[in-house]
Order: C-alpha cells, then structure tokens, then sequence
C-alpha cells in the first residue's frame, strides 16, 4: 500500500521548533517539507540534522524541497532526500565533508577545510624523456598508497584523455538541458487565468404589443410597442370528380373563346353585350358582356390587325353546338357594310358544354360531401405553398391566418359520364412579424428602466398569451410576458491588451476596476509566475 503522503510550506521565519510541531502533528507518512528561499533554518546545519532526527522518531519519511540551493546543500550533508521544485533536481552539492561530530558543537566556529594538495617528488617533474628511455619510470608520491613505485604510461595518459572527454560531454548536454529547462520555465510554461463573475440585473416585463402591416418600423408611443406585421397571401384553385349516382334531364348551352380581329381601321370598335358571331357552319353565339375592339395598326399605306380573345355562349343548347377549330367567323350585325370584311373572328381551341336530356346528377348531400373535400384539399394545398413564403425569422401566432373559399361550381356530368366536377378557388393569409425585431424592441425598453451603461441580455425568457387578431385591417394585439437578465458588456479583447506583462499587482487594479464587477479569480501558473505572460494565447479569460 502506498504511503500516505502530505506538503508543508514553511513561511521564511518559521524556526526550528514551528517546523518540528508542523512535521509532528501531520498524520501523513511521508512529509514534503517545502523551505523557502531565505529560511532562518538556513543559518544552521544542526536545524537539519533535529529534523531528520524527530521525523525518524515519529516514524516518518522526509523529503525537503526548495529553490534555495544553500537549504539543498544543507539538507545533503544532513543526509536528507532534498529537491528543486522546479527542475525535480538536487543541485550538486560542493562542500568539505567534515565529521558528523564537529557539527553538534553548538558553539564551534566554522572551520574552512582546505585539501591537501599532493607533493610529487622532484623526479616527476622533470622533462620526461623519452618513451623506451630508463628515465621513463617516475616515482610518485607514498600518498597513493598501492600504487607506489609504478610506472604510468601512454595507455593510461589516453585513457584519462577520453575520460575527460566523456565529461565534458556529459557537462554539455546537462547544460543543454538547464538551458532547455530554463527556457520551458520561462518562456512556455507560464500561462494565466481570469475569471470574471459579472452583477446581474433580472427584469420582468408585462406587454400588450401591437403588430400592424401599416407599420413601417417599431415605435414606443405612448409607452407602447407597435411593430411591423407583414401579410403573407396565396390563392389557388382545383377541379376535383366526384361520382352521380342520381339523374336529370337539362338542356346545356355550349361556350367557348374567339379571337376577334380588327382589319377594318385604326379606330376602336365597341360591341355591345348579346352581339351575336356566326360560325362557318351558321351556328349563332352571343358575348355576354360589352366588347371594345382595338384599332388597327396603319402605317406606309398597310393596315396591321388588331385582335381580342372574347368569351360566347351558344344560341341554343345542345351538342352540336360543340364545334371544332374553325376560322372565318362573322359578326351578322355589319352584313351589307364594309365592316362585314374588316371584322371577323376565329376559334384557337374546341366549344364544349353543349347538351341536351339526361345525363348523370349528384345528389345534394353528395354536393356537399364534395364541397368539403375540395375545400380541405385547397386548404392543404396553400398551406404548403405557406411553408415556401414562411422564413426562419417569421412568427406565426395561432389564430394569424384567413382562409377563404372564394368559388365553387359544380359542373354537371355529360351523358356519357357518371360523375360531376367541383371548381373552387380558395385565397389564404397569414399575419406575421419578427421574433427578433420583439426581442430586441422589449429588451430595449426593459434596459432602460434599469441602467444607462452598456449592458448584454445574459438570459431571455418570452411568452405569449392570447392574441385580438383584425385581419382585415392587418392589425393584432399581442400580450407578452416574460424575464430578463441583463449583465454588464465586457469586450474581452480590450482586457487582454491592457494586462499583458504586468505584475499581480498592476493585474489586479485593472481587474478590480471593471465595472459591473461582482467578483474575480486571477491565476498565474506554475506557481513561480509573478507577472501575466506577454502574448495573448497564454492568457485566458472567463466571464461567468
């Protein structure tokens, strides 16, 4: 099971008995004892060798960390397991090793031990001669114990040499690393952390709007809201069959459409209704409503028709009014006149209608079966043609939208058929506005009653109630109810230029500065860090 395992900060003037009483009363088994640089236990290697005497009493393990490295140095000679914080490492330690005695002398002044440095005989330090020479041999020092009376020779000489280079190898790439490490802690590491808890302002509101199409633009009046309103409208018609099951005898007329020509002169001519057209095969038909014809185009001597198309009905009823394509028509009105040439007419498309006996009838209640079908089919039809006009900004309030049944015939069966045919023609409106345009024009209003600076919607609830809808006049009154909370704007960007590079202190009056703030947590990491880094993504802010 692994050891329980626990931190404690020293402040720099805790002395020696704090830091015992702070190791003694931590439960954990395994204490890390952090010493600031500075420390008052730094004064004496005794401080260290009580610690490492008491935690042995009370049966648990210390590990000394700092960034100083004169604690470091200290905790080694203690024989205590001491780190930097910052690069996990303890520095080398460079010191004269000195009995464990001499330092529990409470009052023994410092003694600077100096290495006895090593005396060669005369003969070493004469020129060397050379290599197969007698004189090669030298002697060296008794000092060297075993090594007495033997010889170096070149092996050893090249064998140092590339021992050397090892280490000096070794000494680079442990500088490299110092060097890498430095600029990690300096230039990558330090990162820092804003969080920005801003006041709320809550509002509630209570509104009878008003949406009119004959408004251009919201307006306040008289303290109440008038937005725009925009019609949607769409019309179609549809011919649908139904079967008769019943019978009637009818006498039909048949009807069809003429294109009248006006060959005659440049001035208008003007028909009045029943003037009757007579077709190539004598058949007499009347318009059913008064008819000018426009006048020619004359010009270099040429005279260019004019034409019209006009609806006629037949004469009489029955099915052999029911003629074909067919051209040279006549008006029999202007027989015996030079208008009898200039005026004449010709069918583009077949008559059709003309009937006369009986022939298959729907019953009444089957007319009304039919009625309802066509008009939940138009119904169906335009509000798809409403889902193309409607956009993603558009609201549609239940109750906004008009339909209406503009025609609707019944056209009877022939005497071959066995049904009828039912033509309506429906038109429908919706009466919409802007969601947004609302929003906006009740949170401007809310705003106002509450602060004068520059503030942002943090939260919008909206709710509608029952509205009075006139789509005639294009108008309703909408009521609205609802919240919002409003928090003071903040440009962030802003922010970040004015605290890059500075100290906590600086950092902090900028910060506290703000207006509209409740309260802040600045961080600067790792725990080195005393001022905000230099370049914008190493900062990041949060507004809560």
């Amino acid at each position: 099971m692994a050891k329980s395992e626990k931190k404690v900060f020293l402040e720099y003037d805790h002395d020696l008995k704090t830091a015992v009483q702070l190791l003694i009363q931590n439960a954990a088994e395994k204490v890390i004892l952090n010493i600031p640089r500075n420390s008052v236990l730094g004064s004496k290697l005794n401080n260290f060798w009580a610690l490492k005497k008491e935690c042995a009493g009370a049966g648990k393990e210390l590990l000394i960390e700092s960034v100083d490295d004169h604690i470091l140095e200290l905790a080694a000679l203690a024989g205590i397991a001491a780190v930097n914080p910052v690069f996990r490492v303890r520095e080398k330690v460079i010191a004269d090793i000195l009995p464990r005695s001499s330092f529990r002398q409470k009052e023994a002044a410092p003694q600077k031990v100096v290495a006895e440095k090593p005396v060669f005989e005369e003969a070493a330090l004469k020129k060397r001669a050379p290599l197969n020479s007698p004189e090669r041999e030298e002697s060296v020092p008794s000092s060297f114990g075993d090594f007495r009376g033997k010889s170096f020779n070149y092996k050893t000489r090249t064998k140092a040499k590339v021992n050397f280079r090892k280490t000096f190898a070794v000494l680079i790439v442990v500088l490299l690393g110092f060097v890498g490490a430095f600029a990690l802690a300096i230039d990558v590491l330090p990162k820092a952390t804003i969080i920005l808890t801003l006041k709320k302002m809550p509002v509630d509101f209570a509104e009878n709007v008003e949406i009119s199409s004959n408004t251009a633009s919201p307006n306040f009046e008289g303290g109440k809201i008038v937005l725009p309103g925009e019609f949607l409208s769409a019309s179609k018609n549809m011919e649908m069959s139904f079967p008769a099951v019943g019978k009637e005898t009818v006498a039909v007329k048949a009807r069809g459409t003429l294109v009248v020509y006006n060959s005659f002169s440049a001035a208008l001519q003007s028909l009045v209704k029943n003037t009757r057209f007579e077709s190539p095969d004598g058949k007499i038909f009347r318009i059913e409503k008064n008819l000018v014809i426009p006048g020619a185009e004359v010009g270099d001597g040429k005279i260019m028709a004019s034409k019209i198309e006009v609806e006629v009905v037949a004469d009489e009823p029955g099915e052999s009014y029911n003629v074909g394509l067919s051209s040279d028509w006549r008006i029999p009105g202007f027989k015996g006149t030079a208008k009898y040439a200039g005026f004449y007419a010709e069918a583009t498309r077949p008559f059709s209608g003309g009937f006369e006996g009986e022939r298959s009838a729907a019953n009444k209640e089957d007319l009304e079966q039919a009625k309802i079908k066509i008009e939940e089919a138009l119904r169906n039809a335009l509000e798809s043609q409403m889902l193309v006009l409607m956009k993603d900004r558009f609201k549609l309030i239940d109750g906004a939208t008009e339909f209406k049944l503009l025609t609707v015939e019944m056209q009877s069966a022939s005497s071959s058929d066995d049904k009828v045919s039912v033509f309506a023609e429906a038109e429908m409106k919706k009466l919409v506005f802007e969601e947004e345009t609302l929003k906006k024009a009740l949170a401007e209003k809310a705003k106002s009653s509450i602060t004068s600076e520059p503030a942002r919607i943090n939260k919008f609830e909206l709710n509608y109630g029952s509205p009075q809808i006139d789509l005639a006049a294009g108008k309703m009154i909408l009521p609205v109810n609802g919240s919002l909370v409003f928090e003071p704007d903040i440009d962030q960007n802003k922010i970040l230029e004015r605290v890059l590079g500075l100290n906590e202190a600086n950092l902090k009056e900028i910060i506290f500065s703000l207006p509209g703030l409740e309260k802040a947590n600045v961080s600067l990491w790792p725990f080195w860090v005393k001022k905000v880094p230099s370049k914008t993504q190493k900062i990041k802010i949060v507004v809560e």
